[in-house]
């Protein structure tokens, strides 16, 4: 998600700017790297690679494709070739524009690592992050978390027979930015807005029924343009014709298929169609219920004892997601950690269940989140 909006107004895109990108990408990652070197091959071939990453591991070649279509199989092969050839531990290809499905297929035989630009950019984006961040102090202690769950979350069987044994599995530092916003309310009104998102996820957090979870994964693949239309018929019942009318034939199917991959049209009537858009947007005080939460102390050192974990997700992608999703822009970007207890709930039957608590509250929450 987010990565299209990044990679199309990045200035580091034409002509050999890429392989710039990548060997900035590479440095960044620690590895020394060359650019444009010929190396001969065991089989006296002399190779020009755009690319070359020196790891303590051994070199890896890069392959890099600034094209305008996607890469096909025979570059795929051409990598793995000159790899093997100079004796290298690897190869990547990186593409602009994505590969083909041979492509594809392809390097997954030949053990080629295939990047995108948006996943190169991600990646450099991240990198190159202050490395200060701010960390909500665990005000809850692990025994108090057991305890919580114990008689909170555990199920039970006739109101007393606890049929669950919670455990704790371990203490998570888990990265968020917390986004300040201005939101576009029509006319000239506006709306400040604190959203605090996900940089694992790259997705909001929302605080409903006491409960706080991640939202708008339905819709976090779908293109701006999509995202906007959405907005404007969710919860709505509407017709082929009307939705043709505005947006024209092909609009229409591309909206519906994008909203019947993710579950969200019910068929209310087959001729003429019509359709029952589902809303899965959060209302507005559910994003500010859960950016309350994060009003709580905060240190620059890093809980004793808990796990950290890194961003996947860049700022940039969070801020272009979150402007087409809350119709605003962002203005700043606060990045906080939160300590999340991970429990195991241990069923008499031999089966379990995952749940997460906050740590940074005396009075817990829990959060659904995805499991890795």
């Amino acid at each position: 998600m987010g990565g299209g909006p990044l990679s199309s107004r990045d200035p580091r895109l034409k002509g050999k700017a890429l392989e710039d990108l990548v060997e900035e990408w590479g440095r960044l990652r620690g590895f020394v790297t060359y650019r444009n070197i010929r190396v001969r091959g065991l089989s006296g071939a002399l190779h020009e690679i755009d690319v070359l990453l020196d790891t303590s591991e051994g070199p890896i070649v890069v392959e890099v494709k600034n094209l305008n279509k996607k890469v096909d199989k025979e570059v795929v092969m051409k990598a793995a070739n000159v790899a093997e050839d100079i004796g290298a531990r690897g190869a990547i290809v990186v593409s602009a524009k994505g590969f083909t499905r041979d492509a594809e297929r392809v390097a997954r035989a030949l053990r080629v690592e295939l990047l995108s630009l948006d996943t190169i950019l991600e990646h450099v984006e991240i990198a190159s992050m202050p490395g200060d961040a701010l960390y909500l102090e665990a005000r809850l202690s692990p025994e108090e978390a057991v305890g919580y769950a114990s008689k909170k979350l555990a199920k039970r069987r006739l109101l007393f027979l606890r049929e669950e044994e919670p455990r704790l599995e371990e203490c998570i530092l888990h990265p968020l930015y917390y986004t300040s916003m201005r939101l576009r309310m029509g006319g000239s009104r506006f709306r400040d807005l604190n959203v605090a998102a996900s940089a694992v996820y790259g997705l909001p957090l929302v605080l409903s029924g006491g409960v706080a979870r991640i939202a708008g994964r339905e819709v976090s693949h779908f293109p701006p343009e999509a995202l906007r239309l959405y907005k404007e018929i969710a919860g709505e019942t509407v017709s082929k014709a009307e939705v043709e009318g505005r947006i024209g034939a092909a609009g229409w199917r591309r909206i519906y298929n994008l909203l019947k991959s993710a579950g969200l049209i019910d068929t209310v009537s087959k001729r003429p169609l019509v359709v029952r858009v589902k809303n899965v947007l959060p209302r507005l005080e559910e994003y500010e219920g859960f950016s309350d939460l994060l009003i709580a102390p905060t240190s620059r050192n890093p809980n004793r004892g808990c796990r950290r974990e890194e961003p996947r997700v860049s700022p940039g992608s969070v801020s272009s997601f979150l402007e087409a999703l809350l119709d605003g822009r962002v203005i700043k970007h606060t990045f906080i950690y939160m300590p999340i207890y991970r429990l195991r709930m241990n069923a008499r039957d031999g089966t379990y269940r995952i749940i997460m608590l906050s740590a940074w509250l005396r009075e817990p929450i829990q959060l659904i989140m995805p499991l890795d």
